[in-house]
């Protein structure tokens, strides 16, 4: 009788077992693989089809490419600052700030970014050139960050001594820095970001 118990038992947990890899495989079709595994262990085909019942989950795989849940700091600081218009007094005086546009009583001229000016105006124009070229750049580096894969950052950042992973059983990505201290990380554009931050882009 003992032996047909122990028999019984090998045959539940290895069924268990392959039906949580069948679960495994299914969750992983809708990025939900842990929760896949132990639904199928523990609930065999009604695990199966409970997967399936589970919101799917976008942008944590490290394929997901476009950041849309989460605004970059770039983007933030694009939507912060005003239109560039030249017309408008506000974006005037948020290059006067920026730019530290001044008056030179020396040489009775304005002062922008180290060259002299004839007039206000012409000083303005020249700022609004040096913003154009910002804003130009941060559109840049937002695409060349958004299009890179996720083996391009993990090979960068192991580079700074920091190390990337996916973890089996849950969601999202797991940083390690250069102090040893443990991050995680949600989706891929908190991924993006994080890489935008170490890498000073």
């Amino acid at each position: 009788v003992e032996d047909m118990f122990e028999g019984i038992l090998a045959f539940v947990v290895i069924g268990a077992i392959i039906s949580g890899i069948v679960g495994l495989f299914l969750g992983s079709s809708v990025n939900r693989g842990g929760a896949g595994f132990f639904l199928g262990f523990f609930l065999g085909p009604i695990g199966w089809i409970i997967v399936f019942l589970l919101p799917r989950e976008t942008g944590n795989s490290p394929q997901a490419q476009a950041p849309k849940e989460r605004p970059s700091s770039q983007t933030k600081a694009a939507k912060e600052r005003p239109p560039r218009d030249l017309a408008s007094d506000e974006y005037k005086v948020m290059l006067g700030k920026k730019y530290e546009i001044t008056r030179n009583e020396l040489f009775e001229k304005f002062e922008c970014d180290g060259k002299l000016f004839e007039s206000l105006d012409d000083a303005l124009k020249y700022a609004d050139e040096l913003e154009a070229k910002v804003e130009q750049a941060e559109i840049q580096a937002e695409k060349d960050v958004s299009v890179m894969s996720y083996e391009q950052i993990q090979a960068d950042l192991l580079e700074k001594n920091i190390k990337v992973s996916v973890p089996l059983w849950a969601a999202g990505y797991k940083i390690i820095d250069q102090d040893g201290k443990e991050h995680q990380l949600e989706n891929s554009p908190q991924l993006q970001e994080y890489y935008k931050k170490v890498m000073n882009k």
